[in-house]
């Protein structure tokens, strides 16, 4: 049907509406710049295209878009392959003369013509996705430069990087499977000469193993990496941007975190005090540098919770999810608010409704149960204890 509606147009027209690369949505700059012709061609052709209906123009007369995705397939699957490959081209040609180009839409294009600078951007656009917390995005991006930078050959250290970035991600999922990645991107560190990426890397092997619950291996390299960190150079330091904030928030704070939920409590508050009393103002910091200094919070405010001083726990965790609402670490509030609740409000006050349900719904709201796909019309495990604890079994 829609085949048919094409055919009405003159070939000029039919040209034009390889316009479909571009997307849904069509603007009147990109679709001149695409077919190097004048906008005010360009708005007749629109024109002859939204009186058949296949497509209407947006509401603040910027461009058009078809009426139906199916619409817009259909034309996109009758540009002949040697033309829509060249159309993508100068498509991702015109985005990377913007000022700031959405990086996914400037990776669509050049996969689709086949460009070697596709797999930069796909990094780019994983970047991106990985500091909005979209992991799973993120995790997609980075499989998908990887497998285009492997068949064309790539810089042992640019698929170190990859990798990295890679099982980072995965950590909260499946931390032991991600562990031959986060290997692999330390043996190539390691093999480029390049410590800084090594270090970080081996400080990854370490969380990875803590995560998965492998402490006897996982405590010691998580130790190593820190020393190692203790021996940057200040340019060393200065690679930090090199890191994503989630990245970087791996520090002393972790491995205070990992000894009391061992119950190597000593340990624990020998690294976390000293730790938390250097911390920066909240005012001032950035996100990346304010979440170690929570952990260590959290790690000393378990600490306290299992020694039942209840009262300096959670002022320890309270302490940690405002060092972290102030820059907007939303992640690891939730984090902080679930341990309240599971290791003190529900041993210890269980009788508090108002703030033991706060802190469920702070908890669930933001923590790694999204990011592995728990069902949005389940009550998450927090809420499930709380049902159990007021007595609605079923």
């Amino acid at each position: 049907m829609i085949d048919a509606r094409l055919a009405r147009f003159g070939l000029d027209t039919q040209e034009a509406l390889g316009a479909a690369v571009i997307g849904h949505l069509v603007p009147f700059n990109l679709w001149a710049t695409l077919l190097d012709r004048d906008e005010a061609t360009v708005l007749e052709v629109s024109g002859e295209v939204c009186a058949a209906q296949l497509m209407e123009e947006e509401a603040d007369g910027t461009g058009v878009r078809f009426v139906h995705a199916l619409v817009r397939e259909a034309v996109y699957a009758g540009v002949r392959p040697v033309r829509r490959r060249a159309l993508h081209r100068r498509a991702g040609a015109a985005l990377l003369a913007l000022p700031a180009p959405d990086p996914d839409a400037v990776a669509s294009h050049l996969v689709r013509a086949a460009d070697p600078r596709a797999a930069d951007w796909l990094r780019r656009a994983g970047d991106r996705a990985h500091r909005a917390y979209a992991w799973l995005t993120a995790a997609a991006r980075y499989e998908a430069a990887l497998a285009l930078v492997e068949k064309g050959g790539i810089a042992p250290l640019e698929r170190a990087w990859l990798l990295f970035r890679l099982a980072q991600l995965r950590r909260f999922v499946d931390a032991l499977g991600a562990l031959p990645q986060m290997q692999e991107a330390a043996r190539l560190a390691d093999q480029v000469g390049d410590r800084f990426l090594s270090t970080r890397a081996h400080l990854g092997m370490g969380h990875l193993l803590c995560l998965g619950g492998d402490y006897r291996r996982g405590i010691p390299q998580l130790t190593a990496g820190l020393a190692a960190i203790g021996t940057f150079t200040n340019e060393e330091h200065e690679q930090r941007g090199r890191l994503d904030p989630t990245d970087r928030s791996i520090g002393p704070g972790t491995l205070v975190v990992f000894l009391a939920v061992l119950g190597r409590y000593d340990e624990a508050r020998a690294i976390g005090e000293p730790y938390v009393a250097s911390a920066p103002d909240p005012e001032t910091v950035r996100r990346a540098d304010a979440a170690p200094h929570a952990d260590a919070q959290a790690g000393l405010g378990l600490m306290q919770a299992a020694l039942g001083r209840t009262e300096a726990a959670q002022q320890l965790f309270a302490q940690a999810r405002s060092a972290l609402r102030a820059v907007d670490h939303t992640f690891l509030v939730g984090r902080c608010a679930a341990l309240e609740l599971s290791r003190i409000s529900l041993p210890y006050h269980a009788e508090r409704l108002d703030e033991r349900r706060t802190l469920a719904v702070e908890g669930a709201s933001v923590g790694p149960l999204a990011l592995i796909g728990w069902p949005d019309d389940l009550p998450s495990l927090w809420h499930l204890s709380l049902l159990v604890v007021e007595g609605r079994w079923r």
